[in-house]
């Protein structure tokens, strides 16, 4: 990642690559999607985030399998660059989704499942991390639970809706860094 520099969603994942190796290894989430539930865990501070990501990833599936162990890495890397990201000072989240050539309505689709994926990790970390967060962290989480809801076929394939999408996207970054920053505020109030 380019410190100051501009950022873009494509520097760190390829997101049909991801997909194939998902595919393979039979785990039946969009890249998208767990790449939310990346920086939903990340947010929460946990610190047995690792063991809870495994857990929560590759419950169904064989470990033993060698297209499993490669999907493993991949997604491991994808953990640990999120949270990276998460503390980076210069807002530096890139978001895992779908390359350019795709339709606005497959990003629009990508972004409701990345909701549902923040949604579902930053869930793991439980009721009192809730407690944590500031006023505008909260309606922001709200209003993330009201994209888990959108139908990407209401979404226009023109230049509105692409530039709808690019706030969204934009929006959705901002929410991840927000509530991280809250909880990891609230941790340290809690330890002093």
């Amino acid at each position: 990642m380019r410190p100051g520099g501009p950022v873009t969603r494509f520097d760190s994942y390829d997101y049909s690559h991801i997909r194939e190796q998902l595919e393979k290894a039979g785990i039946p989430l969009s890249p998208a999607e767990v790449h939310g539930v990346a920086c939903g865990l990340a947010a929460t501070g946990m610190e047995e985030m690792e063991g809870l990501w495994h857990q929560v990833i590759f419950e169904d599936v064989d470990l033993n399998d060698v297209l499993v162990q490669e999907c493993r890495n991949s997604l491991d890397e994808m953990l640990d660059r999120t949270l990276a990201q998460l503390d980076d000072e210069a807002f530096g989240l890139l978001m895992c989704l779908p390359e350019d050539e795709a339709t606005v309505r497959q990003q629009a689709e990508a972004l409701r499942d990345w909701c549902q994926g923040f949604l579902f990790g930053f869930g793991l970390g439980g009721e009192a991390l809730h407690a944590q967060l500031s006023e505008d962290a909260t309606e922001a989480l709200r209003d993330m639970t009201e994209i888990t809801r959108l139908d990407p076929d209401s979404v226009e394939d023109d230049e509105e809706g692409e530039r709808g999408v690019a706030e969204l996207e934009e929006y959705l970054r901002v929410i991840a860094l927000t509530v991280r920053q809250d909880v990891l505020s609230a941790q340290r109030r809690g330890g002093q």
